[in-house]
């Protein structure tokens, strides 16, 4: 700074000043703090288990196992009973952790007799999906090069989803 000319400081501590002060800068009618995007790590896929709450809160302690735009699919842990409710009745906490995981339905009936049987035929339809996904990556790695970037990236992609169609597969085995 010690070739700028006393008016680039002076726009310079300016600009600055102006930075440092919309910062942190609140939206009107907003508390400091209000609506800030908390980094949640959620976990990777469904099945996962939760505790959610409605929107009166009561909670369920549950194992959810899919969503749609409008709904939750989940087996509630007291009884093993499966069924979905409308995202409009969790609590605003239990939606924002939800919308991030992508939208997933279950190849399930609305009534699974036990956990076992409904999170059986969610594991096949999750393993159907990632051998199909499997499929098509190693039908385009045939026609790419092993040592072009492109060739490199499905490989990556291959041994991930082959780990991933491993550990669904002997869940499922652990499961029945």
């Amino acid at each position: 700074m010690r070739n700028c000319s006393l008016l680039q400081r002076i726009f310079l501590s300016i600009l600055s000043s102006i930075v440092v002060l919309f910062t942190g800068c609140e939206k009107p009618g907003e508390t400091p703090g209000e609506n800030r995007i908390v980094d949640i790590q959620a976990p990777s896929s469904f099945p996962f288990t939760r505790t959610l709450t409605d929107v009166q809160g009561r909670t369920i302690e549950a194992r959810v196992i899919g969503r749609d735009t409008a709904t939750v699919s989940l087996i509630r842990l007291s009884d093993n009973k499966q069924f979905q409710i409308p995202m409009s009745k969790l609590s605003s906490e239990d939606r924002d952790f939800l919308l991030r995981y992508p939208i997933y339905t279950p190849a399930t009936g609305k009534n699974a007799s036990s956990q076992t049987t409904g999170f059986a035929r969610f594991l096949e339809a999750r393993i159907a999906d990632k051998e199909a996904e499997l499929q098509e990556v190693i039908e385009e790695r045939s026609g790419t090069g092993r040592h072009t970037i492109r060739g490199r990236t499905l490989t990556k992609r291959f041994r991930k989803l082959n780990a991933e169609l491993e550990g669904l597969k002997a869940e499922l085995k652990n499961s029945k």
